[in-house]
């Protein structure tokens, strides 16, 4: 970790109530709780714990439908696991070079990748752009580009909960985000919980054709989607 956790007299208090109730596994009040709780500030209708941010993430590529030899556009200056579930698709990671300005994505070098990728009769599938430790990329270019050339965009916003860009959390600013509670998060979750984000309700059809074929242990939402965990094999 870049700083060591800290659990306050409270948080142990509230840690302590989550195992004594037996409410820890897959479904229970605390999980609603969080949900609810993650909703509210990130102002989403819909979110999915997982297990993993790797898991969020290939989740959120499964419900785009991402398959093999799809192009996905991502930040390189990244940590393994963001590529890693593009493979997991057998789909092709195209690496975007950082700004100077933020040491995120490059919406210069992003919109020429997709004309690249365009010349060669190629439409990218989707953009998978990171958040690096708590900076924001800059979202106002990246979603501009996005938009013009119809390709959704996820976030991976495993280093930047609590970090807002223009007034808007990230990890709820593209279609699809996911957020991260891992030991070097700037926000620890001593089970390790991440969440994947939705912004838009029909990704919800799509995410049950996705999980329930798999050995989910438990579906929840706003409405009632709540928490999920999926094995990574």
């Amino acid at each position: 970790s870049l700083t060591p956790e800290t659990l306050f007299p409270q948080a142990k208090k509230a840690f302590e109530n989550v195992i004594t109730s037996f409410h820890f596994g897959v479904k229970g009040m605390y999980l609603d709780a969080v949900n609810t709780q993650l909703q509210d500030y990130l102002k989403v209708n819909y979110s999915l714990l997982t297990q993993s941010g790797t898991a969020a993430l290939h989740l959120a590529l499964q419900v785009l439908e991402v398959s093999e030899g799809d192009v996905i556009l991502c930040s390189d200056y990244t940590y393994i696991a963001t590529i890693n579930p593009v493979l997991y698709q057998k789909a092709i990671p195209i690496l975007i070079d950082a700004e100077p300005q933020t040491g995120n994505m490059d919406p210069v070098l992003l919109e020429q990748a997709i004309k690249d990728a365009l010349a060669k009769g190629v439409t990218p599938k989707a953009i998978v752009v990171v958040h690096s430790y708590g900076v924001p990329a800059d979202m106002t270019s990246i979603m501009k580009i996005a938009k013009k050339y119809n390709i959704l965009v996820i976030e991976d916003a495993a280093e930047a909960y609590g970090c807002h860009f223009k007034g808007k959390s990230c990890g709820g600013i593209g279609d699809l985000g996911i957020l991260s509670f891992n030991s070097n998060a700037l926000l620890v979750d001593p089970v390790l919980f991440s969440v994947l984000v939705f912004i838009a309700p029909h990704f919800i059809e799509q995410l049950v054709g996705v999980i329930v074929p798999k050995p989910v242990l438990c579906v929840c939402t706003r409405t009632q989607l709540g928490a999920g965990f999926y094995p990574l094999s």
